[in-house]
C-alpha cells in the first residue's frame, strides 16, 4: 500500500511540473471526473487536452483537493466541484465497464 501511495504522489508531482512548464495552461479546460468502483488512490492526470480527476466510490471532495492542490487553478477546481455537487450543471455521463465519466456537456 506504501508503495502505490508513493507512486501515486510521483505522478502528482509529475502533473504538478508538467502544468507549471506549460504556457497555455489556462487554456486546459476539459475536465473529466472519472469514478470507478475499484480505485484506491485518486490520481490526477493532466495533458495538453484534458484533465482527468479519477477517484472511487469510497472517495470525497477532500480527497479530490488533496490531489488538486497547488496543481490547478481556482477556476479548475471550481468546474471540477460544480462536477460533482451541482445537479443543474449540464453534465454528460459515460459508462465505460466499471468506470463512470463526467463532464461538462457541450452546447
Amino acid at each position: 500500500m506504501r508503495e502505490r501511495l508513493l507512486k501515486a504522489q510521483a505522478r502528482v508531482v509529475d502533473t504538478a511540473l508538467l502544468i507549471r512548464n506549460t504556457p497555455d495552461k489556462e487554456l486546459i479546460m476539459r475536465i473529466e471526473l472519472i469514478v470507478s468502483d475499484d480505485r484506491v488512490l485518486p490520481e490526477l492526470t493532466v495533458n495538453s487536452e484534458v484533465i482527468q480527476v479519477k477517484i472511487g466510490t469510497n472517495h470525497d471532495f477532500d480527497d479530490i483537493l488533496d490531489i488538486c492542490a497547488g496543481v490547478l487553478n481556482n477556476e479548475q477546481l471550481t468546474l471540477i466541484y460544480r462536477l460533482w455537487t451541482d445537479d443543474d450543471f449540464p453534465r454528460t455521463f459515460k459508462r465505460n465497464g466499471n468506470e463512470l465519466t463526467i463532464s461538462a456537456r457541450d452546447n
